[in-house]
């Protein structure tokens, strides 16, 4: 196999990928909001109030405050969610969400103060009238949201729980820098084609039948589209996942780096009664979905992504998604923008 050739690592701004998001509304006529969107309350005084107290101490003559003024309410447009603000902008958006809404929260410091430009971790969602999904890895605002609303629906990609032994933990994500093209990029291929994928080819496993009651909140298990795996930096990520579905037997070994992972399958979990249904909540053909899931993963979505592998697949990078990020940079120099 051909080495694929390496771009340079590049972070990317929230402005791209708000121009992304526009790009792909048009496009795909997918609802992409980051922040919640522009006419967010909770956003706007969230700025209104940060804004109020950086103007407490303003000191000079009339010229010098009026300028300095101006400059902070420019300063304040750049002030995003914070996590509690992130948990409730996600459940009052439910009520709205007749066709999913995607939703993208960047955040600095830890994912604490949140910002609406620069660059940023970014953090994906998906919204539904009944159910909210994290669709990259863990989030805290799925937590928050839960605590907040514990009678809705939560789900998340965290694959590390299907691992027994030796216990892992197993992202799609694998670098630092490129969160928000893997998110944005996985809501547009769930929601694409009026959400095709997200309700045909993704399941949600209840663990609530599993979990002890005194402890909160219930999240859910959220298995993803075989297409949507191709964006992942991660081969292990990949290899559970098909683990997962594809195992006939309760529990199945996966290789990878010379290691040996012990990984419940969702004939195990049929097993032990876990409730297994589609986003829509209708209940799953586990045998009609393993199949379809099956043929999409082998037949189009790992080509696609093996034909980016640079060295072996055991020991070499996936590129994939690397080449999102630089062809996001492209499009939205084209759009006229500047990177940060």
């Amino acid at each position: 196999m051909a080495r694929a050739v390496v771009p340079r690592p590049m972070t990317l701004s929230v402005e791209v990928y708000r121009q992304i998001a526009k790009d792909y509304k048009i496009q795909h006529g997918i609802d992409i909001r980051i922040n919640g969107g522009d006419d967010n309350p909770i956003l706007q005084q969230a700025q209104r109030e940060w804004l109020q107290e950086e103007t407490k101490d303003l000191q000079g003559d009339e010229t010098e405050i009026s300028n300095a003024l101006r400059q902070l309410t420019i300063k304040s447009q750049t002030v995003g969610l914070a996590l509690g603000q992130a948990a409730q902008t996600i459940i009052d958006l439910m009520p709205q969400a007749v066709a999913p809404i995607a939703f993208l929260r960047p955040s600095l410091e830890k994912r604490v103060t949140g910002v609406t430009t620069g660059p940023s971790h970014m953090a994906g969602f998906i919204i539904t009238q009944k159910l909210v999904i994290g669709i990259a890895r863990d989030e805290p605002e799925i937590y928050g949201a839960a605590a907040i609303c514990p009678s809705l629906r939560y789900a998340e990609t965290n694959l590390s729980s299907f691992i027994l032994e030796p216990k892992k933990e197993v992202a799609a994500q694998t670098d630092s820098n490129s969160c928000g093209s893997l998110a944005i990029s996985l809501l547009k291929e769930l929601l694409k084609k009026n959400a095709h994928q997200l309700l045909h080819d993704c399941l949600i496993i209840s663990k609530a039948e599993h979990k002890d009651p005194s402890q909160d909140p219930i999240v859910d298990q959220f298995l993803p589209s075989p297409q949507s795996l191709r964006y992942s930096q991660s081969t292990l990520f990949i290899k559970v996942a098909r683990a997962i579905v594809a195992g006939m037997e309760p529990e199945v070994d996966v290789h990878h780096r010379g290691q040996t992972y012990r990984v419940r399958t969702l004939t195990g979990l049929q097993g032990l009664g876990a409730p297994m249904t589609m986003v829509d909540g209708r209940q799953a053909d586990v045998s009609d979905f393993r199949a379809r899931w099956l043929q999409q993963f082998d037949e189009v979505a790992m080509p696609a992504r093996r034909a980016m592998q640079s060295g072996p697949e055991d020991g070499g990078r996936n590129l994939y998604l690397n080449h999102v990020v630089h062809r996001h940079a492209r499009r939205f120099k084209l759009a006229g923008g500047a990177l940060v």
